[in-house]
């Protein structure tokens, strides 16, 4: 029996209003550390949503998260290619399913790291 990949990604989490920290219009610096951060509420919403899809929230904050789970999950609801993490760029959702799209501004999966080149 062949395991199925699993992939790892960096979900940017919506506010309820629909806005991101990716709509920052300036630097986060610590006098701007928290602004445009989502509340604990919030944050738990969207985790037992991915969870309930059957992904793994892995890490987070109060902005994005770290979510991992078999390909076929994100194929299903974000649209990532299996094989595009291979690319050595990150891999961006090219969809996102009806029922996350209130939830999620970005889903990445970012380059391997490249050593000793």
């Amino acid at each position: 029996m062949q395991h199925e990949e699993m992939l790892h990604a960096q979900f940017v989490m919506k506010c309820s209003d629909g806005s991101s920290i990716l709509e920052a219009k300036e630097p986060t610096t610590s006098k701007t550390a928290g602004q445009g951060d989502l509340s604990q509420e919030r944050v738990n919403q969207i985790k037992d949503k991915l969870c309930e899809l059957g992904f793994r929230v892995d890490e987070g904050n109060m902005n994005t998260l770290s979510i991992s789970g078999p390909a076929s999950l994100f194929i299903k609801h974000f649209g990532m290619e299996v094989g595009a993490k291979d690319l050595n760029t990150a891999v961006h959702a090219t969809r996102v399913s009806s029922d996350l799209a209130p939830l999620v501004a970005d889903v990445f999966i970012p380059p391997a790291p490249q050593m000793f080149q």
